[in-house]
Formats: C-alpha cells, structure tokens, sequence
C-alpha cells in the first residue's frame, strides 16, 4: 500500500511540476524569496521626476529644469544598474531551482524504481507465463512509474 501512494504522490508531483513548468515555478520561488524594493522604489522616483519635469519649461526655470533633468539621468542610470543585477540575480536562481527541481525529480524515479524493483505490483501465477513472471514484475514497475510521469500512461 505504500508503495501505492508512493507512486501516486511522486506522479502528482511531477504532473503539476511540469503542468506549471521549472522555470515558472523557479520565478515563483524567487518572487517570494527575493525583495525588489530597491527596483520599485526607483521606479517611482522617475516616474515622479519625469511629472515634475514635464511641468517645469525649459526655457522659463532653465536651472530648476536643468537640476531635475541631472537628477533623473542620475537616477535613470542608477535604475538601469540595479534593474540589469536584478534580472540577471533572478535568470541565475530561476535556472538554478528549475534544474535543481527537475534532478531531484528524476533521482526521486530512479531511486523509487531501484528500491522497490524486486516488488511485484501485482501477482501473476506462475502457470501462466513460466520463466517471464519474475521479468514481468521488475518491467511492469519501470513502465509504470516512467510511463505515468511521461503523461503517456
């Protein structure tokens, strides 16, 4: 009966890991282990510098004009630094967890074949497949947990 709900618990597993995908489930993960305040915060402050901006002629408050646009390239450039880190901070961790998920569920195959290979799922008698039987039992276990992970079973 473990066994049992062994196999339906690891082809649960697997079935939703690749319905909603490695790398969507590594950004998941990241989304809630990281913070982007920093990105966010960055964000609003040029977006409020670009309002302020447009209300300001050029022409009319040249050096209060002059100083926010300083100001904004200063925190464009800023945005443009921290925003490229964080990207590429979260390409590395989404990878990194989606291989990581997809290793640990194939290790988790081979490792529940390897373990309970000699076990027979179900019995056949003897009579009716002679020398095969034994055969029978270690395929029948194999097909059934790859074959059910594929979605082909």
């Amino acid at each position: 009966m473990l066994s049992l709900l062994v196999i339906l618990g690891l082809t649960v597993l697997y079935q939703v890991c690749y319905s909603l995908g490695f790398d969507r489930i590594g950004s998941l993960i990241f989304q809630w282990t990281h913070d982007s305040t920093q990105v966010k915060t960055l964000k609003q402050e040029i977006v409020q510098l670009r309002q302020e901006l447009s209300g300001i002629s050029a022409q009319d408050h040249f050096a209060k004009w002059a100083r926010l646009r300083r100001k904004l390239d200063k925190l464009s450039s800023e945005y443009d630094v921290v925003k490229r880190d964080y990207v590429l901070k979260r390409q590395t961790w989404t990878s990194g967890v989606s291989y990581g998920l997809w290793a640990t569920l194939w290790i988790l195959q081979l490792v529940f074949v390897l373990y309970w290979m000699n076990t027979p799922i179900f019995y056949l008698p003897h009579d009716w497949f002679g020398p095969l039987t034994s055969w029978l039992k270690i395929s029948v276990w194999i097909l059934l947990v790859f074959s059910l992970q594929s979605g082909s079973g």
